[in-house]
């Protein structure tokens, strides 16, 4: 099982937690990730006027800085070398896959239409919408549908706040 807050793994029968991330009663409201903290300074530091890039490849190097760590791996020696060969392009495949949910808006999209628009494996588009969501970018917007071909209803995932 890992943290609801951060995806850290944790023992199970330990709660929904790990130390680092426990809610306590005094906090009023959920943190934010550190992706939405970055962003969040990112914007601000826009607003007054800094020079600081304001664009999709910019906020994803940012994002990058912020999680360092490779690709998503099942921790077998196949799945990382597949996650070391697809590094140099995670970050403009999470680029391409967050721009399509910023277009389809409240529609959003599952993986397997996500998979047939960018014609990718569900091995390499699945990890790039799970950085995403970890990131702070795309959230699971509560809805399922069932594509065509698919005997399942699938999760709708939507981009958060629209912003690319």
């Amino acid at each position: 099982m890992n943290c609801v807050e951060c995806g850290f793994p944790i023992m199970l029968g330990k709660g929904k937690y790990h130390a680092g991330c426990t809610p306590t009663l005094f906090d009023a409201a959920p943190r934010p990730s550190i992706a939405e903290a970055v962003e969040a300074a990112a914007d601000a530091l826009i607003d007054a006027g800094c020079t600081f890039p304001n664009d999709a490849a910019a906020r994803s190097a940012l994002v990058d800085a912020v999680f360092p760590e490779k690709p998503p791996h099942n921790k077998t020696a196949t799945s990382k070398a597949a996650a070391k060969a697809i590094k140099p392009d995670s970050a403009r495949l999470r680029d391409l896959i967050h721009g399509f949910l910023v277009s389809r808006g409240t529609v959003g999209a599952t993986d397997q239409e996500m998979q047939e628009h960018f014609k990718l494996d569900g091995n390499t588009q699945r990890p790039r919408r799970y950085e995403l969501v970890k990131a702070g970018r795309v959230k699971d917007s509560g809805r399922t549908r069932k594509p065509i071909g698919s005997r399942n209803q699938q999760i709708i995932w939507v981009a958060k706040g629209g912003k690319r």
